[in-house]
This record gives structure tokens, C-alpha cells and sequence, in this order.
């Protein structure tokens, strides 16, 4: 099935005006709590692909726009992990992250950019000020599993 413009199907809905901020959720096979990952991607492969790989051990919710993303997370800020692309057309990655840190800060430890390399002289100069981790893309599931695990044992 393809991914549609601002695809949050797997989004739990907070009511109107109210963000979710959940402090547990589904448990896996092991008894840990399921992290929960944004995947926030102009390329609706991308999103499907991650969403696809992490079924089984995590939530993945997609958004296939910046604008997109942001709307998640005006009403769910609770994600183990935030992947987003920083070159999209609509709302880039930098602006998705000012936002995502001005909704709750916390989120700034949570948030991965990817990049294909290809970026602007202001993506360059935020990407040398941001103290978060980058995929640089194509990458390996392995290195999403890898990031994730370093995050959720920071606490």
C-alpha cells in the first residue's frame, strides 16, 4: 500500500488542543515497553521500509512531510526516537527540529537528522551546531537499532 501525503495512520489520537505524553505503552515479546519511533520523510519508501523492518519490536508512526511531522507532534511528543530527513520541500529539517524543541525540549536528545549529504550552506552550518547524532543516508536498520538502544539506556 502506498504512503499518502501526511500519513500518521499508526498515530494513538490525543483529543483536540492535547498533546500525548504517555508514560508507559505496549510492552514486546521481552517485557520491555515498545519504543516508539517518528519517521519524518519526504520519501514515502523510507517511512514504509522503516515501519516494516520495526513492526514486530517497535511502533513506528510515518509522516510523509515536514508539516506533516510537525502535526504529530503537536499532539504526541512521547517518541523514543525522531528520524527526520533535513532536506524536504515543505517545512526542512532544521525548521522540524527548532519546532519539535520549542514543543518540549526533551525531544531535542531524541532527534536523529538524515541527510543524503546533498544540503545548503545554512543545513551545513546547523548540522555542525547540532549536538544530536545524523544517519547519513542510505542506511542500515542496524544503525537505527543501534542509535535507539544508545537513547533509551541514556534514560
Amino acid at each position: 500500500m502506498a504512503e499518502k501525503e501526511g500519513d500518521t495512520r499508526d498515530l494513538q489520537s490525543a483529543r483536540p488542543g492535547e498533546r500525548r505524553v504517555a508514560a508507559g505503552g505496549p510492552t514486546g515479546a521481552s517485557g520491555e515497553r515498545r519504543a516508539r519511533i517518528l519517521v519524518i520523510d519526504d520519501e514515502p519508501l523510507l517511512g514504509q521500509t522503516l515501519r516494516l523492518a520495526f513492526e514486530d519490536t517497535h511502533d513506528v508512526v510515518v509522516a510523509t512531510s515536514g508539516r506533516s511531522g510537525l502535526e504529530v507532534l503537536e499532539r504526541d511528543v512521547d517518541f523514543d526516537l525522531v528520524l527526520c530527513d533535513l532536506a524536504m520541500p515543505d517545512v526542512n529539517g532544521m525548521l522540524v527540529y527548532q519546532r519539535a524543541v520549542a514543543l518540549d525540549a526533551r525531544l531535542a536528545r531524541h532527534f536523529v537528522l538524515m541527510t543524503g549529504g546533498a544540503f545548503t550552506p545554512a543545513a551545513r552550518e546547523f548540522l555542525a551546531k547540532h549536538p544530536g547524532p545524523r544517519l547519513e543516508k542510505p542506511f542500515e536498520m542496524a544503525e537505527v537499532e543501534s542509535l535507539l538502544g544508545e537513547l533509551r539506556s541514556e534514560g
